[in-house]
């Protein structure tokens, strides 16, 4: 998908811009890794991505991706983000949205209390009691942090003017502004993580989100 302007229901106009990503880990991109030690599973020296039994370990080749002119030997993430060089360099005449598969800050992983609040209402919508454990404590058989995403990706998006960045894969609910950024996560989720509430904001909206316009 190319970025491409488009008129909001308010009449004003913004520019879409997608932005190429892939996670950096700890072990082949530790200056623009997400990883955080500690939060769950053995650490990343102890264990192969594979050993975990990530998916993108035994079923995502790359044959096509190119290394750098330099010939250095680049990580994933950084290789995705050279891709978006030319829109990093054109000219954007309008508030511009950015968004992304992978998430671009690790302050975005944790619950806060208002998304812990948030998921209580949920599940208060659904008819269901509050919920004995955190959102922390939900589904937690691995150090996600590892796989999250990539700092590259908030350098980026800071560089083209983003005034609000979309993103998903980490199956949690965000929308937080940091330093002046606005940072939204709305996914679905698995049936079992919509069951429990967990996605919030999926009933009380009742659909897709407003964000803009």
């Amino acid at each position: 998908m190319d970025p491409g302007k488009i008129r909001c229901v308010d009449g004003s106009e913004v520019w879409v811009v997608p932005l190429y990503s892939w996670y950096a880990g700890p072990e082949d991109d530790p200056r623009n890794t997400l990883y955080m030690p500690g939060t769950a599973g053995p650490p990343w020296t102890e264990q192969s991505l594979k050993e975990m039994g990530w998916s993108d370990a035994w079923f995502c080749k790359w044959p096509t991706l190119k290394r750098r002119a330099s010939g250095s030997t680049a990580s994933l993430a950084s290789l995705f983000a050279d891709m978006n060089a030319e829109r990093l360099a054109r000219t954007y005449d309008a508030p511009v949205i950015t968004f992304s598969h992978f998430m671009p800050r690790p302050e975005l992983m944790k619950a806060t209390s208002q998304d812990e609040t948030e998921i209580t209402l949920e599940r208060n919508l659904m008819g269901l009691p509050s919920p004995e454990w955190k959102e922390k404590d939900f589904g937690n058989r691995f150090n996600f942090s590892r796989v999250a995403g990539s700092c590259i990706l908030d350098r980026q998006l800071r560089k083209i003017g983003s005034m609000l960045h979309l993103y998903g894969h980490q199956h949690r609910n965000r929308d937080r502004t940091i330093r002046r950024v606005r940072y939204v996560s709305h996914c679905l989720g698995s049936p079992k993580e919509r069951s429990e509430g967990v996605t919030w904001g999926v009933v009380s909206w009742n659909g897709p989100k407003l964000i803009h316009g």
